[in-house]
């Protein structure tokens, strides 16, 4: 009978566990269908957006916010960065060839004068981008194995590894071009995957052999227990490493540099405006323009609209909710003592444990010789 009351005891419990996980599963999926909101106007102060390289961007808007555009762009992060680039440099190039072109091949800009209009809900890359810690850490291995594990063809899997490292030297060679790496820290880093369980070590170094067959070129270099200790000074928890070619930067200086260069080559082109929140999208017709963007600030009418709002996305999107959603990490700032090792920025450092890892890097030495603050971030699968 005592048997018999345990296990129904057992039972309830398991039940009870169950309802508790389900009622927290709906609660879940309910607060990811529901529209985020507008940025909060108090933001938490991040460490990253303290000492801003041109605090004369910072609060930059018009007097007047314009009423037409060409493009709005929505989010002054490192997409909405990208997209006003890439589409003022195009049109760029587009007009130089017009100049050389001759009559008998007529080549016109079709968009001489177009104006892009972004809109900021609070200060300049003050979201997602301004407070990110700066790894430009492709892990091809891993993105190897999760495209193999997909179903796609290994040709097409070293494909998609190859485009992610990628973005390691398109970075660092765009700064260095510009000459922005030194304002916003843009580096290579020799970065170390860190495997405290042995059987997660087997397992990673397979995907680096199998990767090595489809893409030799992208080198990385495998350490057992005991290279690992003596190479990256790590205790005795270390079964295995891998160390490979990574980046790191300041995020919020690189994009305040993009913005700089823009408005400098494009000032009638381009118009940046803080402290301006979207509050809806609407169409209209019948005066060349297909949206109306209103704003606490008033409207701009434009025939195209670029959502680069990362998390908020859905507040404007409403077909992505449920499919999309914002979650909260969370990094810190740790002044190294006098013993810690200075690498100059020239190092990162993962810690990998099942499906889940920790990461830490350094900024490069300080101006009066010190040790640059190790950022450390990861923890979410144990929140």
């Amino acid at each position: 009978m005592g048997a018999v009351l345990s296990g129904l005891k057992t039972l309830c419990l398991a039940i009870k566990f169950l309802l508790q996980a389900n009622k927290s599963l709906e609660e879940l999926l309910k607060r990811a269908s529901a529209a985020p909101g507008l940025p909060v106007p108090n933001p938490t102060p991040s460490y990253w957006l303290a000492d801003p390289p041109y605090p004369e961007l910072v609060d930059i808007r018009s007097p007047q916010l314009p009423a037409e555009a060409d493009v709005v762009i929505i989010g002054s992060g490192i997409t909405g960065a990208a997209v006003a680039r890439s589409v003022l440099s195009v049109l760029s190039e587009r007009r130089r060839k017009d100049a050389t072109t001759t009559a008998d091949t007529p080549h016109p800009d079709p968009n001489p004068e177009l104006k892009i209009v972004v809109l900021e809900a609070r200060t300049l890359c003050s979201g997602a981008t301004g407070r990110n810690g700066g790894h430009i850490k492709p892990s091809p291995y891993e993105a190897f194995a999760q495209q193999r594990l997909a179903g796609r063809a290994p040709e097409r899997a070293a494909e998609l590894a190859r485009f992610q490292v990628a973005h390691v030297r398109t970075l660092t060679e765009l700064c260095a071009h510009e000459g922005w790496d030194a304002l916003a820290e843009c580096r290579e880093v020799e970065t170390v995957d860190l495997y405290l369980d042995e059987g997660d070590r087997d397992a990673a170094f397979a995907e680096v052999r199998e990767l090595g067959r489809w893409a030799p070129e992208l080198e990385m270099r495998m350490w057992d227990a005991t290279e690992a200790r003596e190479r990256f000074k790590v205790n005795s928890h270390v079964k295995g490493a891998i160390s490979y070619t990574a980046g790191a930067l300041w995020p919020f200086r690189f994009v305040s540099c993009v913005w700089k260069d823009l408005l400098t080559k494009y000032e009638k082109r381009l118009s940046l405006e803080t402290g301006t929140s979207v509050l809806s999208i609407g169409s209209r017709s019948g005066d060349g323009y297909v949206y109306e963007v209103t704003t606490n600030r008033g409207v701009v009418k434009c025939n195209h609209v670029v959502h680069a709002t990362n998390s908020f996305a859905t507040q404007f999107i409403p077909g992505l909710r449920g499919k999309m959603t914002g979650i909260l990490g969370t990094m810190s700032a740790q002044r190294p003592g006098d013993k810690f090792p200075d690498f100059n920025g020239a190092r990162s450092w993962s810690v990998i444990y099942g499906k889940a890892f920790d990461y830490a890097s350094q900024r490069p030495t300080t101006a009066d010789g010190g040790p640059g603050d190790i950022m450390l971030g990861g923890g979410f699968d144990r929140s």
